[in-house]
C-alpha cells in the first residue's frame, strides 16, 4: 500500500487511530491510556509533563 492509499484508508477508518500500537525496544502497548503511554517518553520529558499537571 502506498502512502496516499494508506491516508485514504485511515480517513475511511478513523477508529484505527484511536487504537495505536506503540513499540519500543523492550516493551509494547496496544490502545491508548494517557498514564501508561508515558512510559514510552524520555524520563526528562515525563518529569516536565508531570510538573505541568
Amino acid at each position: 500500500m502506498n502512502f496516499d492509499a494508506g491516508i485514504d484508508f485511515l480517513l475511511d477508518n478513523p477508529e484505527l487511530l484511536q487504537s495505536p500500537i506503540v513499540i519500543d525496544s523492550n516493551k509494547y502497548m496496544i490502545g491508548f491510556n494517557s498514564d501508561d503511554i508515558r512510559q514510552f517518553l524520555p524520563k526528562k520529558f515525563r518529569k516536565i509533563s508531570s510538573s505541568n499537571l
